[in-house]
């Protein structure tokens, strides 16, 4: 009973490490995302997102992007969606993002709920 305990415990905390991918597919939680590791100004380039995670009646995947690491000048445009987020970089130079994914669910009395899934770390280099 205890070596189970354990074993979830150990788990759970490594669902809540951030994973690095340079380029190419993370895996976290039974979520893998996928980012190519270069792109250039103004070109679409696309974030995969697959799981084979239930989705219950009335619920929707979430999918956050997060610049930690930006040159300076105009913020890359995210078009989030599952199975592909659509991301189009305006400035050359090196970016970090963070890409979490989760699962909103409407609750009881009129409420809803969010599961965090997984956070996943991708860097981009975009040249012009």
């Amino acid at each position: 009973m205890r070596r189970k305990t354990v074993s979830l415990l150990l788990l759970l905390l490594l669902s809540v490490i951030p994973v690095k991918a340079f380029g190419g597919a993370s895996t976290q939680n039974g979520v893998t995302v996928s980012l190519p590791d270069s792109a250039k100004v103004n070109e679409k380039v696309r974030l995969l997102i697959e799981s084979a995670h239930y989705i219950p009646a009335g619920g929707f995947w979430r999918v956050d992007v997060t610049w930690s690491e930006k040159p300076e000048g105009r913020a890359p445009e995210v078009l989030a969606g599952v199975p592909e987020t659509d991301i189009r970089f305006f400035v050359p130079g090196r970016y970090r993002c963070a890409v979490e994914t989760g699962i909103v669910v409407k609750g009881s009395c009129a409420g809803v709920t969010y599961d965090k899934l997984s956070t996943h770390v991708f860097e981009v280099e975009v040249k012009q």
